[in-house]
């Protein structure tokens, strides 16, 4: 495993943890001063450029703690909309260390009076990797195909048509 090196961290995970630092879920000073160390010493990568194998919030990534067995995880600021044991919020010291950091990134975190080694094996899946690889413009565009109402000669539409009359009012229907 590689050492830890600077934590990447998208402009959306910078905000979310920016909201963090102000929220009640956070308490104690030691995550506080924790998600403040993250923020000067990350660096701000667009979505579109940040590694696929960077964890992000919304990453699903596996990791092990002291050389215990691998665990896979969903890193979320939100732990409501996931299963037990499916989240790893970044606001705890876990969540918060593995956020930004590439697959092979081993680090120390303080855990207990000792320090808790958090090995990250793999990002087994990116939101911003997945938006690139499937952008919904390319998905919708295969599917869709736009045309301007003006394009309809009125006279020719067939009976029940979804199209507006020449007021384009929709009337009540549209309610």
């Amino acid at each position: 495993m590689s050492a830890s090196r600077i934590a990447q961290i998208t402009p959306k995970d910078l905000g979310i943890l920016e909201k963090l630092l102000t929220s009640d879920y956070i308490t104690g000073d030691q995550i506080r001063t924790a998600i403040r160390k993250k923020i000067s010493t990350s660096q701000l990568v667009f979505a579109s450029d940040i590694p696929e194998d960077v964890a992000t919030i919304g990453s699903r990534i596996r990791f092990s703690a002291n050389g215990l067995p691998t665990e896979e995880r969903v890193l979320t600021w939100t732990v409501e909309s996931y299963p037990t044991g499916l989240a790893l919020h970044v606001g705890t010291l876990r969540g918060l260390a593995l956020l930004g950091q590439a697959a092979g990134a081993s680090l120390g975190i303080p855990s207990d009076h000792k320090i808790e080694r958090l090995d990250l094996r793999a990002v087994t899946y990116q939101p911003e990797a997945a938006s690139r690889k499937h952008p919904i413009g390319s998905v919708l565009s295969a599917h869709l195909q736009l045309k301007s109402q003006l394009e309809h000669n009125v006279e020719n539409r067939p009976a029940g048509s979804p199209y507006w009359d020449d007021d384009n009012d929709p009337g009540p229907s549209a309610a």
